[in-house]
């Protein structure tokens, strides 16, 4: 049944070329009310940190694996200027600037970020997820923030990609960074990573 909600409803309602934030809003509440989905729960956590700026301030986020994720409306429509990176384009016109690249690999056009975001995304990298998450800590400014939520190894079992014990996940960080703060949700560790250096 989920899968047929995902394949007629969700992927074509995704897809519409319009109303970008409407549609955001409607599959938050659409996975908050009927419990269908966890994405409700990381998207919450994500925006707690990305609160509506004033015209008078700047902040720049950066969201990796972004090509298939309507959150990009709800981030410009609270003010950032947002970049995006992804392995493929997205299925509908991105509302910021986007960049097909890989992120497990150095650019110098990726620096000073504000924030990057990593939602349900570093479980899907097969090969190099060490790689990926040094090169989304060095694209942040120093005080910046990873805004990363990953699978729990429970929640993972029965899944084609593999879940985090908090443990393992804090042996692949880097050495420029601390998690400053880390909840766990509907089998999902939400975290919060700070640059230091």
């Amino acid at each position: 049944m989920r899968s047929l909600i995902a394949k007629y409803i969700v992927k074509p309602f995704k897809s519409f070329p319009y109303l970008g934030r409407f549609r955001f809003w409607c599959l938050y509440l659409s996975y908050k009310i009927t419990g269908w989905h966890i994405r409700d729960v990381e998207w919450d956590f994500v925006l707690d940190y990305l609160p509506k700026l004033d015209k008078w301030q700047a902040s720049k986020v950066l969201d990796v694996g972004c090509s298939r994720n309507l959150f990009c409306h709800e981030v410009i429509s609270r003010g950032y200027k947002l970049y995006g990176v992804d392995l493929e384009k997205p299925g509908f016109e991105y509302p910021g600037s986007f960049l097909l690249w890989d992120i497990r690999t150095k650019n110098k056009m990726l620096s000073n970020f504000d924030f990057v975001t990593c939602i349900s995304v570093l479980e899907h990298i097969e090969q190099g997820k060490n790689d990926a998450l040094y090169q989304m800590i060095n694209c942040l400014s120093v005080g910046g923030r990873l805004l990363i939520t990953i699978p729990t190894k429970d929640f993972a079992q029965g899944h084609p990609w593999d879940g985090f014990t908090r443990k393992e996940f804090e042996n692949i960080l880097p050495n420029n960074c601390k998690i400053s703060n880390c909840i766990e949700k509907k089998g999902q560790f939400c975290m919060a990573i700070e640059r230091t250096e």
